[in-house]
């Protein structure tokens, strides 16, 4: 089985497209706009078709496309692997042989769907915490690398602290307010109130805890 993880960084790491070959140019679209890529150049001894037809051929293997084709390898594998456990063998093409001895499975098909709709699940996570990646790099620019993730990370960080400082303030300030009682000592109509007040505090602790484990 082909290890693609390298080749899945690397497109996820490149401008995902759409490609186009224009001339002797490179182009891709993103946040809207059309942007120049690269500038290509034909070797001396490669005719103009032949090298034509390479920028075309670039320009269709996209990051995209590339992924698109990695996840649906993914789920191929998976239905081969489903086959092999339950014991059919490759008979070349589309024809899989059933064990030996023993009436071919109609609950394989079932089978299969559930795999495929798990792989398609975990791809569909992928795309979501790219996109999150990329937002978060386009939130926070680095003024010396640009779109850069450790950058990005400190930023999310110091904004993380400053919340949680913010929230031990309204904290503090809501216990004086309540006399300075902690919430187990409070009578239960105070009770009520403090928590009615703290409501908004504990939904950003909340929300940081949940920054946290992600």
């Amino acid at each position: 089985m082909t290890d693609y993880t390298e080749l899945k960084r690397a497109a996820e790491a490149a401008p995902s497209g759409p490609w186009v070959a224009e001339n002797d140019s490179l182009y891709f679209k993103g946040d809207g706009y059309t942007r120049h890529l690269m500038d290509a150049d034909a070797g001396h001894d490669v005719e103009d078709e032949a090298y034509y037809s390479a920028l075309k051929f670039i320009a269709a293997a996209n990051p995209a496309a590339v992924l698109a084709l990695i996840a649906e390898s993914a789920r191929l594998q998976s239905a081969v692997k489903t086959l092999e456990r339950l014991g059919y063998r490759d008979n070349g093409g589309e024809l899989w042989k059933p064990p030996l001895g023993q009436k071919p499975d109609f609950s394989l098909m079932d089978q299969l769907k559930a795999e495929n709709e798990a792989l398609r699940e975990e791809v569909a996570l992928d795309d979501k915490l790219i996109a999150d990646r990329d937002r978060l790099l386009n939130m926070f620019e680095c003024p010396d690398h640009g779109q850069c993730i450790p950058y990005a990370m400190e930023q999310v960080e110091a904004l993380r602290k400053a919340l949680t400082e913010c929230a031990d303030s309204l904290h503090a300030e809501m216990l004086q307010k309540f006399g300075g009682q902690l919430p187990d000592d409070m009578h239960p109509v105070t009770r009520r109130e403090y928590d009615r007040d703290m409501a908004e505090v504990s939904g950003y602790r909340a929300a940081m805890g949940k920054g946290e484990q992600s």
